[in-house]
């Protein structure tokens, strides 16, 4: 008999039974326990299925050489972020915010994540040009979760100067 565990969910992953018995039958050496994988276009990490073997009465001196086995599940999902290209005019006595679009695409993404991000001096100078934002990470909460905003905040001055530019 066997049965099977694991972080692969049951049905949501794969299919088929979750314990059962197996059977070799006279002149055969192996038999075959279909698990079909479930195509879910969710962007996930690779699950385990752990199947674990048991009989107290295996006959002719008959033992099992593994009594537990684990199969993975590697997903073929695949999910991208891609940033925008900002522009902004600089205010003259007012603040305004060079804004990036940060956009996922591709298959769900089954569990929250974090994107962190740094913003670096190009030819504008931090706290005289821009500020930093107070939190240099993005919260992508779950499938639904797809889209999101680095705001930057310029400084208006009244000085004469050329574009300036940040990375």
């Amino acid at each position: 008999s066997y049965t099977l565990d694991g972080a692969a969910q049951n049905p949501g992953d794969y299919t088929g039974a979750s314990s059962g018995v197996l059977t070799i039958n006279p002149g055969q050496s192996t038999v075959q326990l279909d698990l079909p994988v479930v195509d879910d276009n969710l962007v996930e990490n690779t699950e385990t299925i752990t199947i674990t073997l048991a009989n107290t009465s295996l006959p002719y001196g008959i033992s099992f050489t593994e009594l537990q086995k684990t199969l993975e599940i590697i997903d073929n999902d695949a999910a991208s972020i891609s940033i925008s290209n900002a522009a902004v005019v600089e205010g003259d006595e007012s603040d305004t915010y060079l804004i990036f679009d940060v956009k996922l695409t591709g298959a769900n993404v089954q569990d929250a994540f974090t994107l962190p991000f740094t913003i670096t001096e190009g030819t504008a100078t931090v706290n005289l040009d821009y500020e930093v934002p107070a939190s240099t990470t993005l919260y992508f909460n779950g499938p639904a979760d797809r889209s999101k905003q680095i705001q930057i905040l310029v400084k208006g001055d009244l000085i004469i100067e050329k574009d300036e530019t940040l990375n």
